[in-house]
């Protein structure tokens, strides 16, 4: 006998649009939609473009619910959703990554009007990346486009995607700044962070300068009518009309691509190190052999520097989200899965691991924190654990408890206090103490990850006495 459904149950973070919201039932995603938003998803089927958008890679597959759950009102109807593996945050993406979801928010947007509907929004959370590639999910943001042709999500995208890419770009700096905003970057913060010569930027100076100015004088239906682009007179002309602004913006995000030259303190670590040749074949060969081992499906990779740990996995059919907060490394990694054999399996987030995305919104359970969405088979830590415990300050007690919640397998490479590296994360701090030293040996290493892992095997000792070990969740 097959048991009765478990029940269905609202996503927290489903509740601001009033045309629906996401249903969870037993490791399906349910688009429930209201009475009065039925006919604009029939029109979205009926008229070819979800099929369009999805044979094109842009939108994920929705079909039809005939048996709905109880849960759901009378009148209501239902889509059933293609689940995505991993959810990412805009915060938690590169520049590259932001400018391709912004780039596909608009294709959509154009594949819509061409059939007579539009978005009525155009928040970021509505793109997720599968892999490298990024995708629409959010159905009921497809509506009928208006008699006045006017685009009601222009600012949302200007704050959501043009406003922090201008600024990312024309301000360096600015990158590492955190943000968990579900609101983008206001029109006016953007134009006030700009250097005064984007105002010579034709798309920055209509899309965020004169925005901003028109958002500080008008409300927002004036606004909409005084920084948008004049109606096209075609026949077509409420369509021409959101394709002239989407060609448009489209023209001012292409201008932000990230700079190619980008580089870091870290962007070349991994050939800037202490390893011999033989020490980095050596390492890789412990890793695929613990890979083996734990026959993982997903695996992340924390610290992922340029990479090419997280590829090596990918290469052998594991899943992996390489994790890593220097935004040029980001970038790379992100660039490289675009023409990888096995791209499609690699997922990259920026994310700060000694402060990781919390969980955020309304009453703190809108969005779910980062180690909510990371749940995998492995974890790899290599290079990783003195930068958090020398340079962040985090115990090897509270990293292995941390590790542990993450994957039932983590390997993790020990770097002693003797080593190179170490010691220059050591001369940038002041108080080291003999005691302080002990916290950081092998043996309190061993001491911290034991109470929650058995140690199944570790590498021979490589350069600078490191060691990487291959840990199993207790029980």
């Amino acid at each position: 006998m097959t048991g009765a459904p478990t029940p269905a149950h609202r996503h927290p973070a489903s509740f601001r649009d009033p045309a629906g919201f996401v249903l969870e039932q037993d490791g399906r995603v349910l688009r429930a939609v209201h009475p009065d938003a039925i006919s604009d998803m029939q029109m979205l089927f009926e008229c070819g473009l979800h099929d369009e958008l999805v044979a094109a890679g842009m939108l994920v597959p929705h079909r039809k619910v005939e048996q709905l759950p109880p849960e759901l009102p009378v009148g209501w109807a239902a889509w059933e959703a293609e689940k995505l593996p991993i959810i990412s945050y805009p915060s938690e993406w590169s520049d590259a990554q932001l400018r391709a979801a912004a780039l596909i928010t608009l294709e959509v947007l154009r594949h819509a009007l061409r059939r007579g509907m539009t978005l009525k929004d155009a928040s970021a959370f509505n793109v997720q990346f599968c892999g490298p590639r990024p995708v629409f999910i959010d159905l009921l943001s497809f509506t009928r486009l208006s008699d006045d042709g006017r685009w009601l999500g222009y600012r949302q995208f200007c704050e959501h995607f043009l406003g922090p890419l201008a600024v990312h770009r024309h301000v360096p700096s600015s990158q590492g700044l955190p943000s968990t905003s579900l609101d983008g970057l206001p029109l006016a913060l953007a134009s006030a962070t700009l250097p005064t010569y984007t105002w010579l930027k034709p798309g920055l100076m209509l899309h965020i300068h004169l925005h901003a100015r028109a958002a500080q004088r008008a409300n927002d239906a004036t606004l909409e009518s005084s920084v948008q682009p004049a109606r096209a007179t075609s026949p077509n002309r409420e369509a021409q009309f959101g394709l002239r602004l989407a060609e448009s913006l489209e023209t001012a995000v292409q201008a932000l691509a990230p700079r190619s030259s980008a580089t870091s303190n870290w962007s070349n670590y991994r050939h800037d190190n202490t390893y011999s040749k033989a020490d980095e074949q050596s390492k890789l060969a412990f890793i695929l052999a613990a890979v083996e081992r734990a026959e993982p499906r997903r695996s992340v990779d924390l610290g992922a520097n340029d990479g090419h740990y997280a590829r090596a996995l990918t290469a052998r059919g594991v899943a992996c989200t390489a994790v890593e907060l220097d935004a040029a490394c980001a970038d790379a990694i992100y660039e490289s899965s675009l023409a990888a054999p096995h791209g499609l399996l690699l997922n990259t987030m920026r994310v700060d691991l000694a402060n990781p995305t919390p969980n955020h919104g309304w009453a703190g359970r809108e969005r779910a924190s980062f180690a909510q969405r990371l749940r995998c088979d492995l974890s790899l830590s290599l290079a990783l654990i003195h930068h958090l415990s020398i340079s962040r300050q985090v115990p090897f007690e509270a990293i292995a408890a941390y590790l542990v919640e993450l994957a039932p397998h983590a390997i993790v490479e020990y770097v002693p206090p003797e080593d190179p590296m170490a010691r220059q994360l050591l001369a940038a701090r002041t108080g080291i103490t003999t005691s302080y030293l002990e916290t950081l040996s092998a043996d309190a290493f061993r001491a911290a990850f034991e109470p929650h892992f058995e140690s199944l095997a570790h590498s021979a000792p490589l350069a600078g006495g490191r060691i990487v070990h291959h840990f199993k969740r207790r029980g």
